[in-house]
């Protein structure tokens, strides 16, 4: 069961249906599939504990519970299970936690002292920033798993595989990117 809370702001679904009654409301994403109506990367189904539901919930109106209830998740892993930051983390553990969105790692591997170039190397991780490499506006990291010319092969979650789920594919142009290393 995944938790998730309508963010402050959450105005419409992407089919236009009026969400400003259930801002600050929790509740459970019941599926996610791909936008059909909107620029939303995602959508979610979420169900409220009263029954009600949204079908048509774009992922920039949501914000993550306070209290997440994810048994894999631990004090070696503090991102939010499902996202892509988790899936990074659990493949490359010297990732720091607390790094913010995917598209503020690069930023915060420098400040911890990480080298952060367009060079990329097995085993370290791809940062997509908005628009990049079909990222939405939060970003997107992944595990590069091999290079090939100026190809990589990513192992990357939340991505083609959908929410939670791990998936592997091959970008071009893999010297426009940052690599946490």
């Amino acid at each position: 069961m995944i938790l998730l809370k309508y963010s402050s702001n959450a105005a419409v679904e992407t089919n236009g249906y009026d969400l400003s009654n259930h801002r600050n409301w929790s509740g459970t994403i019941i599926s996610v599939s791909p936008k059909a109506y909107s620029h939303s990367a995602w959508e979610y189904y979420i169900k409220y504990p009263d029954g009600e539901h949204n079908d048509f919930v774009a992922e920039q109106d949501l914000a993550m519970a306070t209290s997440y209830p994810h048994p894999e998740n631990g004090t070696s892993n503090t991102y939010y299970w499902g996202y892509c930051t988790y899936g990074a983390k659990q493949l490359a553990p010297w990732i720091g936690n607390g790094w913010g969105n995917a598209n503020q790692w690069s930023s915060s591997a420098r400040s911890a002292g990480y080298v952060v170039d367009r060079n990329p190397m097995y085993g370290s991780i791809v940062v997509f920033q908005s628009g990049q490499g079909g990222a939405s506006s939060y970003g997107h990291v992944a595990f590069v798993e091999s290079i090939n010319g100026n190809t990589i092969q990513i192992k990357e979650m939340n991505g083609t595989g959908g929410f939670g789920q791990y998936s592997v594919r091959s970008v071009d142009n893999a010297s426009s990117y940052e690599y946490i290393h």
